[in-house]
């Protein structure tokens, strides 16, 4: 069993992880979450995305079976029996003493009254695996959502969505999308959050490759930026 030294007992943990290298070591993603489920015991949380971008584009949505296009081991969680969040994009699977705080159905997909608030709210550790910002620090827009960010809005979208008694119906969720003029770039932010202490830990293919952050001293960096200069050349830049 591989120890995970940045985590503690009793802490709720919003893991991002590269399944392919850690696979690598356990062989199969529910060996992986065994594993963190040990180093955080009974009384810790493991909460896990299975975001489904579809369906913004027209792709239906089933609470009960719909599989994450983020990663394995979300799947694999739902298969553990994990509690879900059901927002047909933002979804989370949670597992642990903390797991029924997820089960939500949250209207907006980032700020109050979302699985990220709730982090917020047991001030979790949010733990990346071998994996960039870029590529899984959702988090960071969750702030911005809050922070009203200049290069983001509010806009709704609507499809079909199976709830989990089984009835389809036609249902709406807003998301705080970027401007058409803009991508996101969390690299430089990335540094900022190593050379600030926010970060510990390993980068990414170092070690065990876990870098971890307390939810609240991540908001707080990244609200400073933004309150600073809009977050420009450090959350985002133009095209």
């Amino acid at each position: 069993m591989v120890n995970w030294p940045l985590l503690e007992k009793g802490d709720t943990v919003l893991v991002h992880s590269s399944i392919m290298r850690s696979l690598l070591k356990f062989r199969t993603p529910a060996r992986m979450i065994e594993s963190l489920l040990d180093a955080v015991g009974e009384r810790g949380t493991l909460v896990f995305p299975v975001f489904f971008f579809e369906w913004c584009k027209g792709k239906p949505f089933d609470v009960r079976s719909t599989q994450g296009e983020t990663g394995a081991l979300g799947n694999a969680a739902l298969k553990m029996g994990a509690y879900r969040s059901m927002n047909p994009v933002y979804s989370f699977a949670a597992l642990g003493h903390n797991a029924r705080e997820f089960d939500v159905d949250n209207y907006y997909m980032l700020g109050v009254g979302t699985p990220f608030h709730v982090l917020m709210m047991l001030d979790a550790k949010i733990a990346a695996i071998d994996v960039s910002d870029n590529e899984c620090m959702t988090f960071i827009h969750h702030v911005e959502k809050c922070q009203n960010a200049r290069h983001r809005f509010e806009k709704m979208f609507s499809g079909h969505y199976t709830d989990w008694m089984g009835c389809t119906t036609w249902k709406d969720y807003s998301y705080f999308v970027r401007r058409l003029d803009v991508e996101t770039d969390l690299a430089p932010m990335e540094k900022i959050l190593w050379s600030d202490g926010v970060y510990r830990g390993n980068r990414p293919y170092k070690g065990d490759g876990m870098r971890v952050a307390r939810a609240r001293d991540l908001y707080k960096a990244t609200a400073e930026v933004i309150q600073t200069n809009g977050g420009e050349h450090f959350l985002w830049r133009t095209k």
